[in-house]
């Protein structure tokens, strides 16, 4: 809810140039000059009813700007991923899977994650001597 004060200089509120130069401050001088126009196309309103009614109008279009440049953006990549998605499947074969299950560099990382394992395993059971988690460790077969 926006907060335009109550209180001004002349003893009965800000006028109509004073809330025209706090919204030109915070959104822009197009924004206090319309700010000027629905004043004055709203008679009946004192200036800080006004004032927060063309807040509200200038903030909930901001609003929807944000939200149709957020639903822009997030419609750019939901129509990229089929596109993605059929290019990848494209290099996707049996020969690929093939190749990589043979492939050196996956058999190595594979021995290097099963000897860590087995070190961490190994750890735990000399660090834990005696209590229960190096008793566990320890009726690991391999350990």
């Amino acid at each position: 809810m926006p907060n335009i004060p109550t209180g001004g200089g002349t003893g009965s509120g800000y006028t109509i140039s004073q809330i025209e130069e706090i919204i030109a401050a915070k959104f822009g001088s197009a924004a206090g000059a319309g700010y000027v126009a629905y004043a004055e196309a709203h008679p009946n309103l004192t200036p800080q009813q006004a004032g927060n009614q063309y807040v509200d109008i200038v903030l909930a279009q901001e609003l929807g700007t944000g939200i149709g440049k957020a639903v822009g953006i997030a419609g750019g990549v939901v129509t990229g991923v089929p596109a993605a998605a059929a290019k990848g499947a494209e290099k996707l074969s049996w020969q690929s899977i093939y190749s990589e299950l043979t492939s050196r560099q996956l058999w190595i990382r594979v021995a290097e994650g099963v000897l860590g394992v087995l070190l961490i395993a190994i750890a735990v059971a000399e660090i834990g001597k005696g209590t229960p988690v190096g008793k566990l460790a320890k009726k690991v077969p391999f350990v």
